[in-house]
């Protein structure tokens, strides 16, 4: 029965979709074949020149995670291998002017922690005219990021040194714990072939992930349990990881694949930036893209009315009540 309900679900949601792309003049055909050809592309391993972890070597920083001093372990781990800096992306729209919309990316030194470099574009009406579909993020949100880090190329190439690329991204959504297995992180990695993470504020339901209390609230785990719980069905191979936040915080955050790392250093990667809830490349993105918007919206607040519409208010409130 449970699994019956999963697919009814997954049918009710691939419908919504359908509608919504369609009514935004999208061909749900051609999208949903780049999603399964992108899908066949994406490498759930290690793959990267400029650092290495050896065999085993992320799965057994991570049997320390329960330990204190996680975030400092798992960046001297990475940091011994080669990984000095990680990128993070964001994308922040205005809710008071739908016209204006920022891109940020953030280069990250994985010891400090510190942001040693910005790169920051303004959408264009047609990145605007994507609205965000439930489970189609890359639609809109993938050719933005895509050319961030093309624009970190040519601004920073000492800061690109994988493939003309940033050692490792992070990006503000799903890898492979996705309903197709090929979220936004899955189509930047494979776009760009670039080291990516996922890291999505939200679990999908994913057909196979089982609903338990602990994967959907493991902040009412022990304390002394590891800070980071395994997704994916008994017996398979895991999609993704929730991680736990260290304290004050206590909600997690949902770690997949993207493209050329595996998910255990993915997890061990996010764990090493890992000061608030959502890690710091992309918690660093989304503060300075809501800066600049609410920047925006304060210069667009005052701005003089034009002296036609305060006429036209005048002479409105003037008007009876019929």
């Amino acid at each position: 029965r449970k699994q019956a309900a999963d697919l009814r679900k997954s049918a009710e949601s691939c419908e919504t979709a359908r509608k919504k792309m369609e009514k935004q003049g999208w061909d749900w055909n051609v999208i949903e074949d780049e999603q399964h050809r992108m899908r066949e592309l994406v490498k759930t391993f290690d793959d990267c020149a400029s650092w290495k972890l050896a065999p085993g070597e992320a799965e057994q920083a991570l049997a320390q995670a329960h330990s204190a001093g996680v975030q400092q372990a798992a960046a001297a781990t990475l940091r011994a291998a080669g990984l000095r800096h990680i990128c993070g992306a964001d994308i922040t729209v205005s809710q008071k002017d739908p016209t204006f919309g920022v891109g940020v990316l953030v280069v990250v030194d994985v010891g400090s922690l510190d942001v040693i470099h910005e790169e920051i574009t303004l959408l264009s009406r047609e990145d605007l005219a994507r609205s965000y579909v439930p489970g189609f993020l890359a639609v809109r949100e993938a050719p933005v990021v895509c050319t961030l880090v093309r624009n970190l190329a040519k601004a920073r190439p000492d800061l690109c040194i994988e493939n003309s690329a940033p050692q490792l991204l992070m990006c503000d959504g799903n890898g492979i714990l996705h309903p197709r297995r090929c979220g936004l992180a899955c189509h930047v990695g494979v776009a760009l072939d670039v080291a990516c993470v996922g890291v999505a504020k939200r679990l999908y339901d994913v057909e196979g992930l089982p609903e338990t209390s602990a994967l959907r609230q493991p902040a009412t785990l022990p304390e002394d349990h590891a800070r980071w719980i395994a997704l994916g069905a008994l017996g398979a191979e895991p999609l993704g990881a929730a991680v736990l936040p260290p304290k004050p915080a206590i909600n997690p955050v949902y770690v997949s694949t993207g493209h050329r790392v595996s998910l255990a250093t993915s997890i061990l990667a996010v764990l090493a930036t890992m000061r608030h809830r959502v890690p710091e490349p992309t918690r660093r993105a989304d503060l300075r893209g809501r800066a600049l918007v609410r920047q925006h919206e304060l210069a667009l607040s005052q701005l003089p009315t034009p002296t036609f519409l305060t006429t036209a208010a005048a002479a409105s409130s003037r008007q009876p009540l019929s």
